[in-house]
């Protein structure tokens, strides 16, 4: 699946984040090696925004995991169902932080679909297209469109040690 980052721009595969212990693939991103940020400051921010997307990530599963127990252990179900697992919570978590906004006519809630696909058909191993990926991202996170104001300022104190 791909998507434009911007209207009108290229399309760009939907992709997870990961770490350094992740292989770059196209539709996984993974940090620059410390080798590659030196004297690079695009590089430098795209690994941040990327720190800062793992962050988000963890902290969800956490969120999910202390309202859920079923998280806490590995899931023993088929992918398909493991997707419709993660969902649901996802789903249920959002209706109970909606401070009793909920409707079951609701069409919003009725489809949470896209959050996660089927990724068995991505397996590829490190090409030079996902290196583009990867550069296509730093590129729209140091773009006009893309950046966020304080990113420059973190990357060059050397707040983040990446």
């Amino acid at each position: 699946m791909h998507a434009a980052l911007v209207e009108g721009g290229e399309k760009l595969p939907l992709v997870i984040v990961g770490d350094e212990a992740f292989p770059l693939k196209p539709y996984l991103l993974r940090p620059y090696s410390r080798q590659n940020i030196e004297g690079n400051e695009a590089n430098k921010v795209f690994n941040y925004r990327l720190s800062r997307a793992r962050r988000v990530s963890e902290n969800v599963f956490g969120i999910l995991s202390a309202g859920w127990r079923i998280f806490l252990r590995h899931l023993q179900v088929q992918p398909e169902m493991a997707d419709n697992i993660i969902t649901s919570a996802c789903c249920l978590h959002n209706m109970l932080c909606a401070n009793n906004d909920f409707e079951l006519a609701n069409k919003d809630l009725n489809s949470c679909e896209g959050g996660l696909t089927n990724l068995a058909g991505l397996r590829q191993n490190y090409t030079q297209y996902a290196s583009n990926v990867r550069d296509k991202y730093r590129d729209y996170f140091v773009s006009d469109v893309g950046s966020v104001p304080w990113q420059l300022e973190r990357v060059r104190r050397g707040r983040q040690n990446i």
